[in-house]
C-alpha cells in the first residue's frame, strides 16, 4: 500500500513539476507573467465604473473586456455587480483556474476566452480593462483606439498608453476615453 502512496506522490510532484515548467517556458516566449491586481485598483475601477455612466449605461449594463485576465480576480468582483465580462486570457493554465473559479463562484456573466489579443473584435465592448506591459500595450493600441465607440473607457491598470493622454488618473489607474 505504501508503494501506491509513493509513486501517486512522485506522480503529483512530477505533475506539478510539468505544469510549472510549462508556465515558465510560456512567459519565456509571450513575456507576460501573471500578476494579480491589488485590491485596490479594484476598487478603484468599481467605484470608477459605478460613478460614470458610459455611453448611458449603468455597471450591470456594459459589455466589458478585462485583457490579460489572469485568474479573473477583476471579471469576477465586476460580475458581482452585474457587469458581463469576457476575461481574455493567453496562458491555458490561467484559463483553467479561471473556469474552475467561475464554476465555484457561479459567475454566469463572466466569459472566458484563452486567445490572443490581437483576435478580440473590441467594438462590441463599452469598456475594457487592461493590466498589461507597456510592450504589449503599445502593440494593441492603435486598435482599440479605434475600434471602441465614442465614449467608451479603457481602463489600464498602472502601465500608460504611449500615443495617448490619460483622461484621468486615479491613484495606479490610468483612465482614458475615446474621443
Amino acid at each position: 500500500m505504501s508503494v501506491i502512496f509513493y509513486f501517486l506522490g512522485l506522480f503529483a510532484c512530477l505533475f506539478l513539476v510539468f505544469v510549472f515548467g510549462f508556465y515558465y517556458i510560456w512567459t519565456i516566449f509571450f513575456g507576460v507573467p501573471y500578476l494579480s491586481s491589488d485590491a485596490q485598483i479594484v476598487s478603484d475601477i468599481i467605484k470608477f465604473l459605478q460613478s460614470n455612466k458610459i455611453n448611458n449605461k449603468g455597471l450591470s449594463e456594459l459589455n466589458i473586456a478585462e485583457l490579460g485576465a489572469g485568474t479573473g480576480t477583476l471579471a469576477f468582483a465586476l460580475a458581482k455587480y452585474g457587469a458581463k465580462v469576457k476575461a481574455v486570457e493567453i496562458n491555458p493554465i490561467l484559463t483553467i483556474i479561471m473556469r474552475v473559479i467561475k464554476i465555484l463562484k457561479r459567475a454566469k456573466t463572466v466569459e472566458i476566452l484563452n486567445t490572443d489579443l490581437k483576435k478580440i473584435d473590441y467594438s462590441e465592448f463599452d469598456c475594457i480593462v487592461i493590466y498589461l506591459y507597456p510592450e504589449l500595450l503599445e502593440k494593441i493600441e492603435d486598435r482599440v483606439f479605434s475600434e471602441l465607440h465614442k465614449g467608451s473607457y479603457i481602463l489600464s491598470n498602472t502601465f500608460a498608453f504611449k500615443k495617448h493622454k490619460e483622461y484621468l488618473k486615479i491613484g495606479k489607474l490610468n483612465v482614458y476615453k475615446v474621443e
